[in-house]
């Protein structure tokens, strides 16, 4: 059970880490595009528990729950739950990064470019990772109270 709460804390804690790291960066990124003297809408904020709970939307946290506890109750191992929850996140977050289109950047060198993409791919899989595993904990936690 202490493994389970602690498993859900760190999920969390990584969860809200991605999605600070997400607003840092876009407003670094903001301040340099009005440095260059280019207009941007510039209300970018750490996003309420509303945002964050209809940023994945109900559906997929009800979805991967379901999905979660199904294998939990087949008898699947915590570790292999964490690797499917590992899984699907390396997928979400790798097709959330290519509809983004933060790696269109013109006039960026080749590093640089390199850098931002690998830094918002990074952040966008912690994101759906820390959201897949603060499920599949919850689900486990459900479990074992059961």
């Amino acid at each position: 059970m202490a493994l389970v709460i602690c498993g859900i804390l760190f999920s969390l804690a990584l969860y809200l880490i991605a999605i600070y790291g997400l607003v840092w960066s876009a407003s670094r990124r903001i301040k340099d595009l009005e440095g260059s003297g280019i207009p941007v809408d510039n209300r970018w904020k750490f996003p309420s528990a509303r945002e964050l709970l209809d940023r994945h939307s109900v559906e997929w946290l009800v979805g991967f729950f379901a999905l979660f506890l199904l294998l939990g109750l087949v008898d699947f191992p915590l570790w292999q739950r964490l690797g499917i929850g590992a899984m699907l996140a390396l997928y979400f977050g790798s097709v959330w990064f290519d509809r983004s289109g933060r790696n269109t950047d013109e006039g960026v060198s080749g590093a640089r470019r390199f850098a931002s993409n690998l830094w918002y791919w990074l952040l966008a899989v912690a994101d759906w990772l820390g959201f897949m595993w603060i499920l599949c904990f919850a689900s486990a936690l459900v479990l074992e109270v059961l």
